[in-house]
C-alpha cells in the first residue's frame, strides 16, 4: 500500500515537506510556481537521498532530461493523460520499492510526496 503524506502546490514549500517528511519518493512536477527546480531537487537529493524523485515535465527536450539526472532525479516523466501516468508512476514506485526491499528490511510503510501543476 502507499500513502500519500505530503503535497506542495508550490516550490518553497516543496523542499521544507520533503525534508520534514523524508518520503520514500516523489513526484516533482518542475511546473510549480516559485520553484527552481534543478536548485530544489539537489537540496532534496541531498537531505533524503535514499527518496526515489521522478520528476515531470510537458517537454521532452533531452537537455531537460540531462539535467534532471544530473540533479539526482531517479526517473524523468514527459506528462501525458492522467490515467497512464498514473499508472506509469505506480509502477516505477513498485520497481523501486522492490529493489529498496531487496536491500534492507522492508519499511513499515511507503511514504511520498506529490506536487503537480496540472497537464
Amino acid at each position: 500500500s502507499y500513502n500519500v503524506v505530503g503535497a506542495a502546490q508550490e516550490g518553497e514549500t516543496l523542499f521544507a515537506a520533503t525534508t520534514v517528511l523524508k518520503p520514500d519518493f516523489l513526484v516533482m512536477d518542475i511546473d510549480l510556481p516559485k520553484l527552481n527546480w534543478i536548485k530544489t531537487l539537489q537540496q532534496i537529493k541531498r537531505s533524503t537521498p535514499n527518496c526515489c524523485v521522478i520528476v515531470m515535465s510537458c517537454y521532452a527536450e533531452p537537455m531537460g532530461m540531462g539535467e534532471a539526472y544530473a540533479a539526482g532525479a531517479s526517473v524523468y516523466l514527459v506528462k501525458g493523460p492522467l490515467p497512464s501516468m498514473i499508472l506509469t508512476i505506480r509502477a516505477l514506485v513498485d520497481q523501486h520499492r522492490s529493489a529498496r526491499e531487496w536491500e534492507t528490511a522492508p519499511p513499515v510503510e511507503f511514504r511520498g510526496v506529490t506536487t503537480y501543476a496540472g497537464v
